[in-house]
């Protein structure tokens, strides 16, 4: 599975329109991706035709229920499939634990659902700052 962050530590830099890009460019050769995004802005989840404003339906809900990221996945006609974002997701390092804690949680989920899924690519719409 090839997994492509994009991340830059300022805002508005076209991180959320490269995923988009990304991914319609993987979905137009057959190949459809896994967008997740972790900014907790979620413009990537709210251009999804029915953005998902649930907190327990979105990435926050791995960290905070545990709730596996294969239940979390939603489609994206004509694009691929979305773990959408929630604003929540802004309070993970300070409930969770900072670096390291989060990352490998989130690694560790990957991991798992990469063992469930056949996957091909998966981008990760990172947040502009360094949490």
């Amino acid at each position: 599975m090839a997994k492509i962050a994009i991340f830059n530590q300022k805002g508005g830099v076209g991180k959320t329109t490269s995923v988009l890009n990304i991914a319609g460019a993987l979905y137009r050769r057959n190949n459809p991706a896994l967008m997740i995004d972790m900014d907790p802005q979620g413009h990537l989840s709210q251009i999804h035709p029915s953005s998902i404003n649930d907190a327990g339906k979105s990435l926050f809900s791995y960290y905070q229920d545990n709730k596996p990221l294969s239940e979390l996945i939603i489609d994206w006609q004509n694009l691929g499939t979305l773990i959408p974002a929630h604003r929540q997701l802004a309070k993970v390092d300070s409930i969770f634990g900072k670096g390291p804690t989060v990352i490998n949680k989130f690694g560790s989920g990957l991991t798992t659902l990469e063992t469930q899924h056949a996957l091909s690519n998966v981008l990760i719409d990172c947040c502009p700052y360094t949490g």
